[in-house]
């Protein structure tokens, strides 16, 4: 297939100050033949009016409107109304490099069913001179499933965040991301690479993910969080039994999952004690499935060991070890 139609997703919701520069990124791709959807979930701010101010600029965008329904609803209804042969999901308040898409679809012509791509990480008002770190070009590997998702499980390479990656859109037809729940790219991508007998990784920074002080992971803990239980609870009922030669790694990740929302309750408050101890009874309850020598993450198994001499070791271990790299960044 010769430069096949691929969908821009990008959800935006209240963004105004950001989605500007989101778009344009995209619009200046050097891969041409795209559609841009914009996906405005029921904005109260000036967003909606910034995406007429783009369209006018492109006739490859189009804008769907839809009550607040959240970011997996707004991707979902992004992609039921895409029309290309592959699709993207950036957020509307990152930005991409000019070969973004080019790189991405590389690595389907190398022989994969879903590509993904490097990330940078940059924080709120922080001034960075954005530079490719790598050739695309000589610098793509090809995983088998299995390798691909050993990755994504054991935080190497490519981690479960839905952006940065190419998807065939068939993939969507069964698989949707959960409305209503938060760590929504938790619960879906595992499910989408399951899909895939190849997957590519090009080592280039491709995709600028910026840190908002407002993001969820840097909310002070709230009720939402604890929906990491649910996602951790159905991935373990629907995704490890096809996929039990991984397990190790895969419980590794659930454990990161549940004990970084643990790690955010405050420690000297009585609030919010039924919740650390769900949390707390997670952690021990995919404990048992690990085998300390098995656990390649090195964080991870810094984590499952301190967990075993109870609560406040693990917590003490823990603010030593954010401390350290705090001042090492």
């Amino acid at each position: 297939m010769s430069n096949p139609l691929i969908s821009v997703i990008i959800p935006c919701y209240n963004i105004a100050d950001y989605v500007m520069e989101c778009v344009l990124s995209v619009i200046n791709q050097t891969y041409k033949n795209i559609e841009i959807i914009l996906v405005d979930d029921g904005s109260t701010d000036d967003t909606l009016k910034n995406l007429e101010v783009l369209k006018a600029l492109d006739n490859r965008i189009r804008i769907l409107q839809k009550e607040n329904g959240g970011l997996s609803d707004a991707r979902n209804e992004g992609i039921k109304f895409s029309t290309g042969d592959y699709i993207t999901l950036i957020d509307g308040d990152d930005s991409v490099s000019e070969n973004y898409v080019k790189h991405l679809y590389q690595g389907i012509l190398k022989g994969a069913d879903i590509s993904c791509v490097s990330w940078y990480l940059t924080y709120e008002n922080e001034k960075i001179d954005f530079k490719e770190i790598s050739s695309a070009k000589d610098d793509i590997i090809i995983l088998s499933k299995r390798e691909g998702l050993k990755q994504v499980f054991n935080q190497g390479n490519f981690e479960t965040t839905a952006c940065a990656k190419l998807y065939p859109r068939i993939y969507f037809n069964k698989i949707k991301f959960p409305k209503g729940l938060s760590f929504e790219d938790l619960a879906t991508v595992p499910l989408l690479l399951e899909q895939a007998n190849k997957i590519s990784f090009c080592n280039v920074r491709d995709y600028y993910y910026y840190q908002r002080d407002n993001s969820l992971l840097h909310e002070d803990f709230n009720q939402r969080k604890m929906d990491v239980l649910i996602v951790g609870e159905r991935l373990i009922s629907e995704f490890l039994p096809k996929n039990f030669e991984i397990q190790s790694i895969f419980y590794g990740r659930i454990f990161a999952a549940y004990s970084t929302i643990y790690r955010q309750i405050p420690d000297k408050t009585d609030k919010y004690q039924e919740e650390r101890e769900r949390l707390w009874n997670g952690m021990k309850n995919v404990r048992k499935k690990l085998k300390i020598f098995e656990i390649e993450n090195s964080k991870v198994k810094l984590g499952v060991i301190s967990s075993y001499f109870g609560q406040p070791v693990f917590r003490y271990i823990f603010n030593i070890y954010s401390q350290r790299i705090v001042k090492r960044n």
